[in-house]
């Protein structure tokens, strides 16, 4: 159980990842800051990545 617990987590990140390279077409940090990205995916981004680190880490409601 936790083994699915935490690649779902890591799946979380990695999907988050690869949407954020899918639109910017590069990983470099300041060519993603400089991109305009839409309300519903930066809410869509900061949903996975927040829901990915929070099981990676050990954050209250999320940490088994």
């Amino acid at each position: 159980m936790f083994f699915i617990y935490t690649v779902v987590g890591s799946m979380l990140l990695l999907g988050a990842i690869l949407v954020l390279y899918s639109h910017v077409q590069s990983m470099e940090f300041f060519l993603v800051k400089n991109v305009e990205i839409s309300l519903y995916r930066q809410y869509f981004l900061w949903a996975c990545f927040f829901l990915g680190f929070a099981v990676k880490v050990p954050m209250f409601p999320f940490h088994v």
